[in-house]
């Protein structure tokens, strides 16, 4: 099953402001083989570690390159049809149209996200809120 991750989620896998959370996602990261990173959502998580955690270019050009190595992530052509689509129907905030529209798209089944509403159906995309 091909998992999607929300820069709200992933965050954790990084940070140590609250352990719990980290705990849940670095066993779900672990359990999921096939994983998506909108390209949305890489580039607000490198700028919010770079803010919060402090991390410098080249610990942020490394971490990107790990995750390229263990996730696809996104880019995804023709997305501005379900983008708008999203935005105008089904009443998602504009950042989070993009995310949705991208693991549409790529084919996920899931989208971890903390912020969108869990359990909302899209097409074949479930939004899961892990904790």
């Amino acid at each position: 099953m091909k998992v999607a991750w929300d820069t709200s989620v992933l965050f954790y896998l990084f940070s140590d402001q609250d352990s719990a959370k980290r705990e849940i996602v670095r066993r779900l990261w672990a359990e999921t083989c096939e994983r998506f990173l909108p390209y949305q959502v890489l580039q607000e998580l490198l700028y919010v570690l770079m803010r919060k955690t402090g991390l410098k270019l080249e610990e942020l050009k490394e971490l990107t390159k790990a995750l390229e190595a263990e996730a696809e992530i996104g880019a995804i052509e023709g997305i501005w049809p379900t983008f708008f689509d999203l935005l105008t129907t089904k009443e998602f905030q504009f950042w989070d149209a993009f995310v949705v529209a991208e693991s549409l798209l790529a084919g996920a089944q899931v989208l971890f996200s903390e912020d969108m509403q869990d359990g909302r159906k899209i097409g074949s995309l479930t939004i899961r809120n892990p904790f």
